[in-house]
């Protein structure tokens, strides 16, 4: 759950998500779930030779599921990183007790 509580902040700005075959995919993150499905809109590049061979250049919304996923890259802020870090040596300190 800190993963998705994270993300679901970020609802709205532009992720990058490289999958585990190694496509690259951007977007603006509509939405996501506790699995970390992710929903794109308005990709804007797909890196990958095959990507658009795949017939996955005119793509305008797209769904990916969370098993995929092999990176989740967003612009982040100083804030963010701290509060994250914070968070999950809380869990870690909680979970040895």
């Amino acid at each position: 759950m800190l993963f998705y509580s994270y993300f679901a902040t970020k609802i709205g700005n532009k992720i990058e998500i490289e999958l585990k075959n190694d496509l690259v995919i951007r977007g603006i993150l509509l939405s996501v779930d506790t699995f970390l499905n992710f929903k794109l809109t308005d990709i804007e590049k797909i890196d990958a030779k095959r990507g658009w061979e795949m017939g996955l250049g005119d793509l305008k919304t797209c769904s990916i599921r969370g098993s995929c996923v092999k990176f989740a890259r967003i612009g982040y802020e100083i804030d963010d990183l701290k509060r994250l870090e914070e968070a999950s040596r809380y869990r870690a300190g909680k979970s040895f007790k």
